[in-house]
This record gives structure tokens, sequence and C-alpha cells, in this order.
């Protein structure tokens, strides 16, 4: 009985930290300004970097990453960024109808060219090539 009440209190102690670490990251306006200006720089854009590499560069923990992700954008960090990329590549399909799809899905951080096309058919429900002609200017 003992040790499942030791075990009970240290996991509300944990909970407890969490919830003090969330208050104070609520508080950290200069989080969610890195995050923004990541953003606004089409950081995202940038090919093979973990969601470590990319806290590492703005200074912030992947938890803080994470919680800004979710709190101020309304999804998970993955999600976001591959939101992020497809209307980032449906701009540049509008803007330049010229430039090959490949170059497109590179230029947004995608390598693979089949990926690319699945990931773009669930964001915008077309393919890039539809998109492309549906919107040219």
């Amino acid at each position: 009985m003992r040790k499942t009440f030791t075990k009970v209190l240290r996991r509300f102690q944990e909970v407890l930290a969490k919830d003090s670490d969330r208050q104070d990251i609520s508080c950290k306006s200069e989080i969610i300004e890195k995050f923004d200006e990541w953003v606004k720089s089409k950081e995202f854009c940038r090919r093979d970097e973990t969601m470590q590499d990319i806290a590492a560069r703005l200074d912030m923990s992947r938890y803080e990453l994470s919680w800004v992700s979710r709190r101020i954008y309304g999804d998970n960090f993955p999600s976001l960024r591959k939101r992020l990329r497809i209307r980032e590549a449906a701009r540049i399909l509008s803007n330049h109808p010229e430039l090959p799809i490949l170059h497109v899905a590179e230029m947004v951080g995608i390598a693979d060219k089949t990926n690319f096309r699945r990931q773009f058919a669930e964001e915008t429900g077309m393919s890039p090539g539809e998109w492309r002609e549906a919107h040219r200017k």
C-alpha cells in the first residue's frame, strides 16, 4: 500500500511540474516570436532537419517547439510543417507554372516526388499538376 501511495505521489509531482512548465512557457512570448519568425522566413522548407535540430536552432526545447506548434498554430509539429510546405508549394506552382514539379518539391524540402504528390493531394485535394492547371495565371 505504501509503495502504491509513493508511486501515486511521484506521478502527481511529475504532473504538477509539467503544469508549472506549461505556465512558464505561456509567459515566454519570445518563444512564440522565434517560432513566428521561423515560419515567416520559410525555414520549414529546409530538408533533413529533425525537430531537435529546429528546436536547437531556435534556442528552445523540443517541448517548447511542440507547445508553440499546438497552442498557437493548432497542430502537432510534423503536421504543421507538412501543411506549411504544401501551402508554399501551391503558391510556387501558381506563380511559376513553368517550374518542374520535382523542382518545386525540392524547393519546399521534400525530396521524393511520389511523397510530394501524395502529401500535396492530401492537403489540397488535387495533384500538383491539377493545381497548377487550375491556378494558372
